[in-house]
């Protein structure tokens, strides 16, 4: 199997300048968020949420830095695909609803930004196309796409069943 990264658009720092205030605002949000939930729940954790929260940490601190630290096309659109697919890891992996209810909201920040942004990242228009065995595909730009816009409604989904679950009809989650 041959394959390819092709066409690799990376963010822009004159987009990325411009959107200082609503980048700054959406990390702050989501460590604050994090922050809360290490206070009050650090205590229930696992290994696994133990990893997954400070991965979590990681990420935005990451984002921050190569976004207004030092711009760092590159690795910001790495780090930007990792945290994106990192979303799975809490929703096949984790049993605690603090985490659960984290990611939900933070997958509910990435559709209202979507939405309110054009269906545009707020780091900008990242994509890269690829090619397997000669034959390109191309990534699809639009909010509805399938595996944007349907796949977080239906991670959001059974975000909440999982949360319902370990919260109220497991007793061995505790």
């Amino acid at each position: 199997m041959d394959l390819r990264i092709i066409n690799f658009n990376t963010p822009d720092k004159k987009y990325i300048t411009e959107r200082t205030s609503l980048i700054c605002k959406t990390i702050g949000i989501l460590f604050l968020v994090l922050l809360i939930i290490n206070k009050y729940y650090y205590k229930t954790f696992n290994l696994i949420d133990k990893l997954i929260n400070y991965i979590s940490f990681l990420c935005l601190f990451l984002i921050f830095f190569y976004c207004f630290i030092n711009f760092n096309a590159k690795n910001l659109t790495y780090v930007h695909y990792f945290t994106v697919l990192f979303i799975w890891v809490p929703l096949l992996f984790c049993k605690n609803p603090s985490i659960l209810m984290f990611y939900m909201f933070y997958i509910i920040v990435i559709l209202i930004g979507w939405t309110l942004n054009n269906g545009i990242c707020m780091l900008g228009e990242l994509s890269w196309d690829y090619k397997i065995n000669e034959k390109k595909y191309e990534g699809n730009n639009e909010l509805d796409s399938p595996w944007r816009g349907l796949t977080l409604i239906g991670m959001i989904i059974i975000l909440f069943i999982k949360i319902i679950y370990y919260t109220y009809l497991n007793k061995n989650s505790k």
